[in-house]
Order: C-alpha cells, then structure tokens, then sequence
C-alpha cells in the first residue's frame, strides 16, 4: 500500500501489479482488485484493454460498471461507454429489466 501512496514508489506498485496479473490462478475477485490499483495507478489504458475480457466471462461482475465508483477514472472514453452498454444492468429501471427477459 505503501508504494501505492508514495509517487516514488510507483514503479515498485506497477511491477507488483505486473507480477500479479501474470499469474494462472486470478480468480475474479482478485482481478477486481488488480484493475483498482491499476486504476489509482494510472493505468487507465491498460484497464481498458484487459476489461473486455474481464467482462464477458464475468457478465455480473460489470454488471455495475456505470455506477460503480472504481470505474470512474474511465467514464466518458469511448471504449468504457460501450462496455456499460453492453454490460450493464445496474442503472436500467426494474421494469425494462424484466420485460427483456
């Protein structure tokens, strides 16, 4: 967290990150919390490549993505906007909702 604060200490957060998305074994949940440091990081692009991906395995998981305070570093860019239509569900009424289905 430390290096996460700390400007100078950047580099060292980014290289964690890296580490850890390297790896087979991220479930969901822990690669939520790799796009949040990438987010406080900086690293929006890179968000925005890996999200995509990230989304359509896990459709719930974006299901919130325009109301969800994490992603508010990335609204307003194109490619972000197309995911929430695509995606989310969140923040359409319960009515049209439930007659799409």
């Amino acid at each position: 967290y430390q290096s996460v604060l700390d400007p100078k200490l950047h580099p060292q957060a980014l290289a964690a990150v890296g580490a850890l998305r390297q790896r087979a074994d991220l479930d969901p949940a822990s690669m939520y919390d790799v796009f949040q440091l990438e987010l406080v990081l900086g690293q929006n692009a890179t968000v925005l490549e890996q999200l995509p991906k990230f989304c359509a395995p896990f459709r719930v998981a974006c299901s919130d993505i325009s109301i969800n305070p994490l992603w508010i570093p990335l609204r307003g860019q194109p490619r972000f906007e197309a995911l929430v239509k695509q995606y989310d569900t969140a923040s359409k009424p319960a009515a049209a909702a439930s007659s799409s289905q």
